[in-house]
């Protein structure tokens, strides 16, 4: 890996395109046109070609948990589109009964409220945004030290060994606080 190569790939994280409510259908969707329209917000996530990033036994999965509140006739809002974007979102990180826990504030007594987090969404992206950016410059920061190591404290390992070796830590480092979060502050407040 290079300089270029690192750069490259730091540009094309996050082009959602959904990076902001605006995105948003203004009508409810059936299923099939759910999958559809999540299956192109959602491809820049996709690793794998043969990936799947959302699939009706995903989404029947969550409405059980009532994670995306009713569904009437058949048809999904605004609100949980953006729901079932942001578990997506979330899921490589954090379990499903995290994120549950995460979203129980938009949660009450008739299930989940997508108004209410449509209302914060924006907040939330501009919070996305930022962490975008700060990342992107850390990672850069951290390229350019593990550049400047001595060949011999390298031991031949190889530039890009150490670089992604580095990064799993530092996901691994915010996953544990992440955790701590919801075990502790998240999970008190509701009780």
């Amino acid at each position: 890996m290079d300089e270029q190569q690192l750069n490259t790939w730091l540009d094309a994280l996050n082009q959602d395109a959904l990076n902001s409510g605006d995105q948003l259908p203004d009508i409810d969707l059936y299923m099939d046109q759910l999958i559809t329209l999540c299956e192109q917000y959602l491809e820049v996530h996709r690793r794998h070609p043969e990936d799947k990033l959302l699939t009706k036994s995903m989404i029947n999965n969550y409405s059980k948990r009532k994670m995306l509140g009713t569904v009437h006739k058949k048809k999904y809002t605004r609100g949980q589109v953006l729901m079932l974007y942001l578990i997506f979102m979330l899921k490589p990180v954090a379990s499903i009964d995290d994120i549950q826990q995460l979203f129980n504030e938009f949660t009450t007594e008739d299930g989940f409220s997508p108004e209410d987090l449509l209302a914060i969404y924006p907040l939330l992206s501009e919070r996305m945004a930022d962490n975008d950016r700060i990342f992107k410059e850390e990672t850069r920061a951290l390229w350019e030290t593990i550049k400047k190591e001595p060949e011999s404290a390298k031991m031949a390992h190889s530039d890009s060994f150490l670089m992604a070796f580095s990064l799993y830590s530092q996901a691994l480092n915010y996953k544990r606080l992440a955790d701590k979060l919801v075990d502790e502050c998240l999970t008190t407040a509701l009780h």
